[in-house]
C-alpha cells in the first residue's frame, strides 16, 4: 500500500485505514496487519468506536491512533445526561491513551459546540459537508493541492 501512494505522490502520512471491530476476529493476523500498516506511517482509525461489545479491550490490544465515535452517541447528545457522561468519557479516555478522537455523524452546531467545549479533536458530518461522490473528491484535491 505504501508503495501505492508513492507512485500517486500521496504522503503516506495523510493516509488513514478505518477498520471496524468485525475485521479483527483473527487476533494474531491483525495486529501483525496493523502493526505493519502503522510502521509504514499509515494511521489507524478504528471505526464506530463504542458500538461494538469489546471496544475497550481492543483500544488496548491493536496499533491504532484514532478513534472515531459511533454517530449514535452524538445524535443522542440532546436526549439525557447519560449520553453526556458517556460521550465525555468517551473522549477524556482515549486521549488520555493518546489515541486521537474523531466525532462521527456532527449536524447541528449544539453538537459541535459539546464536542468543542470537552476538546474532541476532530469532527465529521453534515454541519460540515453531505457525502461526496468520488469524482469531485478528487478535483476538490487536485484544486487544494
Amino acid at each position: 500500500l505504501s508503495e501505492l501512494l508513492s507512485l500517486l505522490d500521496f504522503p503516506v502520512t495523510n493516509f488513514m485505514v478505518e477498520i471496524n471491530e468485525s475485521m479483527l476476529t483473527d487476533e494474531e493476523k491483525s495486529k501483525e496487519i496493523l502493526s505493519d500498516l502503522m510502521m509504514t506511517g499509515i494511521s489507524i482509525a478504528l471505526d464506530d468506536f463504542g458500538a461494538g461489545k469489546a471496544s475497550l479491550k481492543n483500544l488496548k490490544k491493536f496499533s491504532i491512533d484514532t478513534v472515531k465515535i459511533e454517530r449514535s452517541f452524538i445524535q443522542d447528545l440532546a436526549t439525557g445526561s447519560e449520553d453526556v457522561v458517556i460521550l465525555q468519557s468517551m473522549i477524556r479516555m482515549s486521549q488520555e491513551m493518546r489515541l486521537h478522537v474523531i466525532a462521527k455523524g456532527v449536524e447541528t452546531d449544539e453538537q459541535f459546540k459539546f464536542l468543542r467545549d470537552n476538546r474532541c479533536d476532530s469532527y465529521q458530518g453534515y454541519l460540515y459537508s453531505p457525502p461526496v461522490p468520488l469524482p469531485e473528491l478528487i478535483k476538490f484535491i487536485y484544486l487544494a493541492a
